[in-house]
């Protein structure tokens, strides 16, 4: 097995350096199978678990629970959002780290 030898990539555009590993060389296969190693990352996120805190409370109901406490004074003529709705947007944003809100977009 070779050791990691980086290979410098430099986009002239940006200045930036890259640094890329040649992992077909740098890895030993596992069990007679080939190794393959990817740091692009590709389409990924962060907030996947909020999908199974999402089904969790479909079949729980627990912010629907807690919502029933909460007495609605508004305009019902000026309501776009229940407040049911407003509760789980504002718990699943806790959940995936946006406490201040300033991401809004609906994650249910």
């Amino acid at each position: 097995m070779q050791p990691l030898q980086p290979n410098i990539v430099t986009s002239e555009s940006t200045q930036q350096t890259l640094f890329s590993y040649n992992s077909a060389s740098a890895i030993a296969p596992v069990m007679g199978k080939k190794v393959a190693l990817d740091f692009d990352g590709g389409n990924i996120t962060s907030d996947a678990g909020v999908l199974f805190l999402s089904e969790t409370e479909s079949q729980l109901g627990i912010i629907s629970m807690l919502t029933q406490g909460i007495n609605d004074t508004r305009r019902p003529s000026s309501i776009t959002h229940s407040v049911n709705e407003l509760n789980t947007q504002r718990v699943f944003q806790i959940a995936c780290g946006y406490e201040d809100c300033v991401r809004r977009e609906v994650v249910y």
